[in-house]
């Protein structure tokens, strides 16, 4: 268990005060705890909102608002989801107690409403446990997801990405019970702006049409919708008589002009 506490920044005199002081070691559920200071319990509303990887924003504590203690102590069961123990960021809102909340279900963000009208609030990361990789003179983690995510959705595992003795990185599908296993792997640092370069050794235009490479940048914290991601994708997307089989997109891939397709060369190696 890691405890851990983020005094908040209040933005106005005599607004209230919200600290998360525990939550659950990453990849567990159980409580998450804090306090309230500084308002009215009658006046105010307390809700959490929990973001996961390749999923989103959640309302938790289904969608209610979280019970404030006389002595300001509050906590939030966090079992309900298996997938609660993969959420990497808690933001916590005092609001007023006649404000209509909506519910959030796999978000871009927390409503604007929420953000607009806090009185207090408080967001506490929490670090993932993966495994992880050293390739490219960078640390890498590993994904692992016990239940269907994004991208795909797809189940993940660890043993399908591997760095061989040449320092070259292998990412695999594998089949796994009734289903398929993909992999991915994402930088440990915040790696900022610079020009990135993919080389590939693997012959791209014939893959299984089921199959996708993708190579992106993707910010989970960023406060823009679409987490600044553009991509490099190789993929029929199930069409194996698909007039490409390669395209760049600047998401949101809906936009004008946010998306080229072409024809993979059949070499075996590329850039």
């Amino acid at each position: 268990m890691t405890s851990l506490t983020v005094p908040l920044d209040s933005q106005a005199p005599g607004t209230g005060r919200v600290v998360i002081s525990f939550v659950p070691t990453f990849g567990q559920t159980g409580q998450l705890k804090g306090n309230v200071y500084g308002v009215n319990a009658a006046d105010v509303k307390l809700f959490l909102f929990l973001f996961i990887p390749d999923l989103g924003w959640y309302s938790a504590s289904s969608c209610n608002s979280v019970a404030i203690q006389g002595t300001g102590d509050f906590s939030v069961d966090l079992s309900s989801s298996i997938m609660n123990g993969y959420a990497t960021r808690f933001s916590a809102y005092l609001v007023p107690n006649a404000l209509p909340v909506p519910c959030v279900q796999s978000g871009e963000t927390i409503p604007f409403l929420v953000e607009r009208n806090a009185v207090g609030r408080a967001s506490i990361p929490r670090l993932p446990q993966y495994k992880t990789i050293s390739f490219s003179g960078l640390d890498w983690y590993v994904k692992s997801a016990p239940l269907k995510v994004y991208p795909g959705p797809q189940f993940f595992v660890e043993d399908n990405a591997s760095v061989d003795s040449l320092g070259r990185l292998h990412l695999k599908v594998s089949r796994c019970l009734d289903s398929w296993c993909a992999a991915e792997i994402f930088t440990k640092d915040r790696v900022g702006y610079g020009t990135y370069t993919f080389k590939i050794e693997s012959q791209l235009n014939n893959l299984d049409p089921n199959i996708t490479l993708g190579l992106f940048t993707w910010d989970e914290l960023a406060a823009e919708k679409f987490h600044r991601e553009w991509d490099i994708e190789f993929a029929r997307w199930g069409n194996p008589n698909a007039s490409f089989s390669a395209q760049y997109v600047v998401q949101p891939y809906t936009g004008p002009n946010n998306m080229y397709r072409f024809l993979m060369s059949p070499s075996a190696s590329s850039t």
